[in-house]
């Protein structure tokens, strides 16, 4: 069932303000994030608020391992948080975001309905709980892997086909944190950029096979504890904001997702 969020959790909007530019929010989630960095806190980023302390995020209300459905209205000015093992499809024009991804992939979906209404989705799915995409560090469990990717990409397909998604047309990316280039200890084998690489398109032809034209982004970050964020006025990228595997520091980097 699709839900108005103007009904979300059983409470009403408070004032409604003009959607900030991307540019703007960015100056936003930087500094939010490198205050984290200055904290050394984990997770880096906390809840999103303006300098005033005006909260800017609306969390997902589902469960872990569900797929939340919202209808925004036309001047939402909210950002959309999905949690880790959640997952929300927004029926009409907002930001979204999903923060602390580290081992997890988040696939992002962009289309309309079949009723002509702008439609994003993300699903941040985990290596091994509820929603995940089977990305085990332990060759002892990558059998279960398949398996899990055959549940997260009928899931998402079926949660796509209830909000109403035109799925000719709608264009499916996978985003994950690039792998390391070699392992180290056998143990974490599947961390390694060529297994993560191999697990990403097992998950493409996966969704494929439900009807969606998926496919991993070229050039994954290579970062750490990622947060990606869209803004529906630069609908070709996504922006990876996260700690540079090797400085350290905060780094930030656009997805093109066309």
């Amino acid at each position: 069932m699709i839900r108005s969020s103007e009904q979300h959790r059983g409470r009403e909007r408070g004032p409604q303000h003009e959607r900030p530019s991307h540019e703007d929010r960015m100056r936003e989630l930087t500094r939010m994030y490198q205050q984290g960095i200055d904290r050394r806190s984990i997770p880096v980023m906390w809840t999103i608020r303006d300098q005033e302390g005006r909260k800017l995020e609306e969390d997902v209300a589902v469960q872990t391992g569900e797929i939340d459905i919202e209808e925004v209205p036309k001047d939402d000015d909210r950002i959309w948080n999905t949690r880790t093992d959640s997952g929300l499809i927004t029926v009409g024009r907002t930001e979204m975001i999903t923060k602390e991804m580290s081992g997890c992939l988040t696939v992002f979906v962009q289309g309309a309905t079949n009723d002509h209404k702008p439609l994003s989705a993300m699903i941040h799915l985990t290596p091994r709980s509820n929603l995940a995409w089977g990305n085990h560090r332990e060759k002892s469990q990558q059998p279960h892997s398949e398996d899990q990717r055959q549940r997260a990409a009928k899931q998402i397909a079926d949660s796509l086909r209830e909000a109403n998604l035109n799925f000719d047309g709608a264009r499916v990316k996978l985003i994950s944190n690039k792998g390391q280039e070699t392992s180290a200890r056998d143990i974490y084998n599947g961390y390694e950029e060529r297994r993560l690489k191999e697990k990403r398109d097992e998950l493409a032809e996966l969704l494929k096979d439900e009807g969606l034209s998926a496919e991993q982004i070229e050039n994954p970050p290579d970062l750490k504890y990622t947060t990606l964020y869209f803004h529906p006025d630069k609908p070709d990228e996504i922006t990876a904001i996260g700690t540079d595997r090797k400085t350290g520091k905060l780094k930030v980097v656009e997805l093109n997702i066309e």
